[in-house]
């Protein structure tokens, strides 16, 4: 990351520093100039910063991302402190869509019979089945282990098999993170030294015009991350097109769409639950989901905005050593003996 890039960020904050108080009552008034004042401060102050060029060419880039890392977690804490301010600058656009609520149709029924969807004679049942037990966070390593042991075909077995991978990886976060689980109790209150919050998704911006399904600005849901909320309750192919109630509208360009869920996501902390309304194979839907720790994220995978999410190495090699255990407790397939048949 380069300076200029670093300096970007800077003039971002600093356009936020002048939103002009509307017009009303003086106390008002007022307070707007008081968080503007505070915000204008933090702008100075975070330009002294980049302006020190003390440092050396070999130290410039790691230098570079740590200030840029200072600005975001300064950000946040402003966003936390003065909230109307970033509301002003990302206002909410009404959403003219009629978004239902997930329900699982599988919420009444037995583990064991959700297992036997798994491969159920339609795709959808399969998947909706899967979808279930993605959510299901009392599956643990022992209860997959069982089972995968009981279960009936290959199908079941490989799809038990992908929900170790998510479910065991969220355990390794949750071990190293100390994060609560959800449905642990309720959402953590905000703390003095802000949590930054993730979801574990990956995404590319959709313009109105390419979103005949709402006519309406979004991103595309491209990628989810194992071990995180996004994994269990977002879909590839997903467009989200409302974060936390705000959306944008049809004039918003790639820059804004791209901000817009950058800031939506920083205004929640680990622990707090976040809402989207996403399109899904046309159809609204409004998803709930808890927010896992940034820091997680950032330690699992690698999310580079010019590479493709990839997990770390400490993960990977743990993952794979829990599914070389899990496979060897799948039954050893038949040799296959080919059957000669003579012409004629």
């Amino acid at each position: 990351m380069t300076k200029p890039r670093t300096s970007a960020i800077v003039s971002g904050l600093l356009s936020l520093a002048f939103v002009m108080p509307a017009a009303g009552q003086a106390d008002e008034a007022d307070r707007q100039r008081q968080e503007q004042r505070a915000l204008l401060e933090l702008v100075q102050e975070l330009q002294l910063q980049l302006d020190d060029d003390e440092f050396g060419p070999d130290e410039a880039l790691n230098e570079q991302r740590r200030r840029v890392e200072a600005i975001r977690r300064r950000m946040l804490q402003m966003q936390q402190q003065q909230p109307r301010l970033f509301e002003e600058h990302f206002p909410a656009e009404p959403l003219q869509l009629d978004a239902e609520p997930v329900v699982s149709p599988w919420a009444k029924r037995t583990r064991e019979e959700v297992v036997a969807g798994l491969d159920h004679a339609e795709f959808a049942v399969r998947e909706s089945a899967y979808g279930h037990l993605l959510t299901d966070n009392t599956l643990s390593k022992d209860a997959l282990k069982g089972l995968i042991q009981k279960a009936k075909s290959p199908e079941q077995r490989h799809r038990l098999l992908r929900l170790a991978e998510h479910h065991l990886l969220r355990e390794m976060r949750q071990r190293d993170f100390g994060h609560p689980r959800p449905g642990d109790g309720p959402p953590i209150p905000q703390v003095a030294e802000p949590r930054p919050a993730s979801v574990g998704y990956s995404y590319d911006p959709v313009l109105a015009q390419d979103n005949p399904q709402a006519n309406l600005p979004g991103v595309r849901v491209v990628a989810t991350m194992p071990g995180f909320p996004g994994h269990a309750h977002l879909r590839r192919g997903d467009i989200i097109v409302q974060i936390n109630g705000r959306g944008l509208s049809i004039h918003h360009g790639e820059g804004a769409i791209t901000d817009w869920v950058k800031t939506q996501i920083a205004s929640k902390q680990a622990g707090q639950t976040i809402d989207f309304t996403v399109l899904r194979s046309g159809k609204p839907l409004a998803i709930r989901m808890v927010c896992a720790e940034g820091a997680a994220l950032n330690h699992m995978y690698t999310t580079d905005a010019f590479e493709a999410a990839a997990r770390k190495e400490p993960y990977q090699r743990a993952w794979e050593a829990a599914r070389a255990e899990l496979t060897g407790l799948m039954p050893k397939p038949k040799p296959l003996t080919p059957k000669v048949i003579e012409a004629g």
